[in-house]
């Protein structure tokens, strides 16, 4: 019977212990009574490579004109048909991000590109990560007959780290990204891809921050 209290014992210290060290995760809360926000401000530069050896795709927010706003939603899927959803709330774990325009965005060779992107993040103790989140994202470049489209899949792209979250004031949240080893890029008309240099090496990309952070108004986290 000692034995068995010993044991039974041994297993409560370990599930106290397991509980304590799963990292804590914030909780993002709006400031505005809204669910949704603007995004206040882009980082002057933000960098994109669709493969390791590609040639970056580049947006300067200073003279594109950026557009995007910010969700927090639950933790949990819900389910509508065929389509899962996380639903919108006050107070939640996850954000996304929905970017409309990135700014002026354009290819080494100068080609102008269009980037849409729908992104959600999270912050824990052990630091932050970013997913894709549907629809996904997409940067499109060339004419109607001769385009190069470059998708970023939900799958495969969940929680990627080297995220950076901190908080300015009392409604504003600062985000920075240094993510790597971005993968389900699919290219259509791979033929455009491959002559302006965005593809090339093996198929996994990166998304950098600089000058500055993505700043969101309206909400904070703790």
């Amino acid at each position: 019977m000692f034995r068995i209290k010993a044991s039974l014992g041994a297993l409560g210290v370990l599930m106290v212990l397991a509980i304590t060290a799963a990292p804590a995760m914030a909780e993002f809360s709006s400031t505005i009574g809204k669910s949704q926000g603007q995004i206040k401000s882009f980082p002057a530069t933000t960098v994109f490579r669709a493969t390791t050896a590609g040639q970056p795709i580049t947006c300067k927010s200073a003279s594109g004109e950026p557009k995007g706003g910010w969700q927090i939603q639950v933790k949990t899927f819900t389910q509508q048909g065929k389509f899962f959803y996380q639903a919108p709330t006050l107070t939640g774990p996850h954000e996304q991000l929905k970017i409309e325009k990135w700014g002026t965005c354009q290819t080494v060779t100068l080609l102008p590109v269009t980037v849409k992107c729908n992104l959600q993040i999270e912050q824990s103790s052990a630091g932050g990560s970013g997913s894709v989140y549907p629809p996904g994202c997409e940067a499109k470049f060339g004419t109607a007959e001769n385009f190069c489209a470059i998708v970023i899949q939900p799958d495969g792209n969940k929680e990627l780290q080297k995220v950076t979250l901190s908080k300015t004031g009392v409604s504003e949240v600062e985000i920075k990204s240094n993510v790597e080893n971005i993968s389900s890029i699919d290219q259509e008309n791979k033929a455009l891809c491959k002559e302006t240099g965005v593809t090339g090496g093996q198929k996994t990309g990166t998304f950098k921050t600089e000058g500055g952070a993505l700043i969101t108004e309206g909400q904070t986290f703790a």
